[in-house]
């Protein structure tokens, strides 16, 4: 007798707390889509958005050195990358970036890439002027999803 009514008590408790106001959290980052044209080249297996830190600037020539956080990977032969990162507030830049590798390998082994030094495998083809991996800065806002909507493609132009 005792247990059953431990059991209403539980299971009333349970209940009124599903009528609570209380959501998840508000999160921050960015999302967006990148048509992908052009032919895909032979070395790289997918296709990724990386946010970078803004200290980037500082040594655009490694920017990989400063990476944060990715996307999901677009797989070899799509024509749509749809992303989005889960990020803190503050400045970065995003850059799109072939993935050398299969895109499970990469994700699966990205902590063994960072924390060996060991050189991600990963190819830059969009670049600026001056011949600098081209950088797209976003600030992300508090409990605010930016959308990226002045880079909307990417064009692999033949091969990396």
């Amino acid at each position: 007798m005792v247990y059953k009514t431990y059991f209403f008590v539980g299971f009333a408790l349970v209940w009124l707390g599903c009528f609570s106001n209380e959501g998840l959290a508000p999160v921050s980052g960015v999302e967006g889509s990148l048509q992908i044209e052009g032919a895909w080249p032979d070395s790289v297996y997918g296709l990724t958005v990386l946010a970078l830190d803004s200290d980037v600037t500082s040594n655009p020539e490694y920017p990989a050195d400063f990476f944060v956080s990715y996307g999901d990977p677009a797989t070899k032969g799509d024509t749509l990358l749809s992303y989005f990162i889960q990020l803190d507030p503050g400045a970065y830049y995003l850059v799109c970036a072939g993935i050398t590798v299969e895109p499970s390998f990469f994700i699966a082994n990205l902590k063994f890439f960072m924390s060996n030094s060991v050189s991600l495998p990963i190819a830059f083809f969009e670049y600026n002027i001056a011949g600098g991996v081209l950088l797209h800065p976003v600030i992300i806002e508090k409990d605010k999803i930016n959308e990226n909507l002045s880079w909307s493609q990417i064009d692999f132009g033949g091969s990396l």
